[in-house]
Protein backbone atom coordinates (compact mmCIF):
# COMPACT_ATOMS: atom_id res chain seq x y z
CA UNK A 1 0.00 0.00 0.00
CA UNK A 2 2.08 2.89 -1.20
CA UNK A 3 2.05 6.25 0.33
CA UNK A 4 1.19 4.62 4.08
CA UNK A 5 3.43 6.68 6.01
CA UNK A 6 2.94 9.91 7.85
CA UNK A 7 5.18 11.34 5.57
CA UNK A 8 4.21 13.73 3.07
CA UNK A 9 1.14 14.54 4.47
CA UNK A 10 -0.31 17.69 6.89
CA UNK A 11 -0.82 17.35 10.17
CA UNK A 12 -4.44 18.52 9.34
CA UNK A 13 -5.02 15.58 6.75
CA UNK A 14 -3.49 13.55 9.74
CA UNK A 15 -6.30 14.30 11.83
CA UNK A 16 -8.75 12.15 10.47
CA UNK A 17 -7.28 9.53 9.88
CA UNK A 18 -6.15 5.94 11.81
CA UNK A 19 -2.85 5.48 12.57
CA UNK A 20 -0.46 3.10 14.21
CA UNK A 21 2.29 3.79 16.14
CA UNK A 22 5.38 1.70 16.36
CA UNK A 23 9.19 1.78 16.87
CA UNK A 24 11.24 -0.28 15.25
CA UNK A 25 14.53 -0.78 16.36
CA UNK A 26 17.86 -3.19 15.15
CA UNK A 27 19.76 -4.02 18.46
CA UNK A 28 21.70 -6.48 16.71
CA UNK A 29 23.48 -6.24 13.31
CA UNK A 30 26.86 -6.86 11.51
CA UNK A 31 26.63 -5.05 8.15
CA UNK A 32 27.02 -7.40 5.28
CA UNK A 33 26.06 -10.10 7.10
CA UNK A 34 22.06 -11.52 7.94
CA UNK A 35 20.92 -12.45 10.63
CA UNK A 36 19.75 -9.22 11.83
CA UNK A 37 17.22 -8.89 14.79
CA UNK A 38 14.98 -6.13 15.29
CA UNK A 39 13.21 -4.99 18.15
CA UNK A 40 9.41 -3.83 17.65
CA UNK A 41 7.63 -1.87 20.33
CA UNK A 42 3.69 -1.45 19.24
CA UNK A 43 2.74 1.89 21.09
CA UNK A 44 -0.86 2.55 20.43
CA UNK A 45 -3.60 3.22 17.75
CA UNK A 46 -5.56 6.25 17.62
CA UNK A 47 -8.66 7.35 15.57
CA UNK A 48 -9.29 3.85 14.29
CA UNK A 49 -12.62 3.56 12.63
CA UNK A 50 -15.51 2.38 14.23
CA UNK A 51 -16.31 -1.04 13.76
CA UNK A 52 -18.10 -1.83 17.38
CA UNK A 53 -21.41 -3.45 17.68
CA UNK A 54 -24.41 -1.56 19.82
CA UNK A 55 -24.13 -4.64 21.86
CA UNK A 56 -20.39 -4.58 21.98
CA UNK A 57 -17.21 -1.87 22.32
CA UNK A 58 -14.76 -2.35 19.84
CA UNK A 59 -11.90 -4.79 21.23
CA UNK A 60 -8.60 -3.61 19.10
CA UNK A 61 -5.25 -5.77 18.37
CA UNK A 62 -2.55 -5.69 16.16
CA UNK A 63 -1.18 -8.27 13.82
CA UNK A 64 2.16 -8.35 12.29
CA UNK A 65 3.15 -10.53 9.66
CA UNK A 66 6.98 -10.75 8.19
CA UNK A 67 8.30 -13.15 6.07
CA UNK A 68 7.02 -16.37 7.79
CA UNK A 69 6.67 -14.74 10.64
CA UNK A 70 3.31 -13.63 12.52
CA UNK A 71 2.80 -12.25 15.81
CA UNK A 72 0.00 -10.41 17.81
CA UNK A 73 -0.65 -8.26 20.57
CA UNK A 74 -2.76 -8.50 23.26
CA UNK A 75 -6.68 -7.45 22.98
CA UNK A 76 -7.56 -4.06 24.39
CA UNK A 77 -10.84 -4.87 25.70
CA UNK A 78 -13.51 -1.83 25.17
CA UNK A 79 -10.43 0.33 23.96
CA UNK A 80 -12.21 1.15 20.80
CA UNK A 81 -10.58 4.11 18.69
CA UNK A 82 -7.70 4.77 21.10
CA UNK A 83 -6.18 1.55 22.38
CA UNK A 84 -2.29 1.60 24.19
CA UNK A 85 -0.78 -2.14 23.54
CA UNK A 86 2.96 -1.27 24.80
CA UNK A 87 3.88 -4.00 23.64
CA UNK A 88 7.25 -5.94 22.45
CA UNK A 89 7.99 -7.99 19.98
CA UNK A 90 11.49 -9.79 18.70
CA UNK A 91 11.81 -10.88 14.56
CA UNK A 92 15.12 -11.80 12.94
CA UNK A 93 15.24 -10.16 9.59
CA UNK A 94 15.35 -12.35 6.20
CA UNK A 95 17.21 -11.56 3.23
CA UNK A 96 14.50 -10.21 0.50
CA UNK A 97 11.85 -9.04 3.12
CA UNK A 98 11.83 -5.10 2.65
CA UNK A 99 8.49 -4.69 4.70
CA UNK A 100 6.36 -5.45 8.12
CA UNK A 101 2.64 -5.98 7.65
CA UNK A 102 0.53 -4.51 9.98
CA UNK A 103 -3.23 -5.18 10.76
CA UNK A 104 -5.56 -3.74 13.04
CA UNK A 105 -8.35 -6.22 13.98
CA UNK A 106 -11.61 -5.72 16.36
CA UNK A 107 -12.13 -8.92 18.60
CA UNK A 108 -15.40 -10.06 18.38
CA UNK A 109 -16.47 -13.62 20.47
CA UNK A 110 -19.70 -14.65 18.74
CA UNK A 111 -18.20 -13.61 14.62
CA UNK A 112 -15.18 -13.60 12.74
CA UNK A 113 -12.93 -10.75 13.68
CA UNK A 114 -13.63 -7.55 11.84
CA UNK A 115 -10.76 -5.56 9.90
CA UNK A 116 -10.47 -2.32 11.17
CA UNK A 117 -7.18 -0.87 8.91
CA UNK A 118 -3.87 -2.19 7.02
CA UNK A 119 -0.48 -0.47 5.92
CA UNK A 120 2.83 -1.72 5.40
CA UNK A 121 6.15 -0.35 7.28
CA UNK A 122 9.07 -0.40 4.71
CA UNK A 123 12.22 -1.19 6.74
CA UNK A 124 14.40 1.05 4.69
CA UNK A 125 14.81 3.96 7.22
CA UNK A 126 15.62 1.05 10.12
CA UNK A 127 17.90 -0.83 7.79
CA UNK A 128 19.53 2.82 6.85
CA UNK A 129 19.52 4.39 10.73
CA UNK A 130 18.75 1.56 12.74
CA UNK A 131 15.33 2.92 13.98
CA UNK A 132 12.36 4.40 12.82
CA UNK A 133 9.90 5.36 15.13
CA UNK A 134 6.89 6.64 13.42
CA UNK A 135 3.21 6.64 13.08
CA UNK A 136 1.52 5.34 9.99
CA UNK A 137 -1.93 5.87 8.37
CA UNK A 138 -4.12 2.78 7.87
CA UNK A 139 -5.99 2.08 5.28
CA UNK A 140 -8.88 -0.27 4.41
CA UNK A 141 -10.75 -1.05 1.16
CA UNK A 142 -7.52 0.94 -0.93
CA UNK A 143 -8.80 4.35 1.30
CA UNK A 144 -7.67 5.93 4.27
CA UNK A 145 -9.38 3.86 7.40
CA UNK A 146 -11.14 6.67 9.50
Amino acid sequence: MKGSTDRGFSSSDNHHRSHVHALFHLCSYMFCSLPWICDLLVECCYGLRDTSTLLHDQDPYVTLEYATTTVRTQVCRGKGRDPIFKQKFVLTLVDGHQEIGVLVWNKNTVVEDYLIGTARVPLETVLLCGSDDNLWALQFAGRYAS
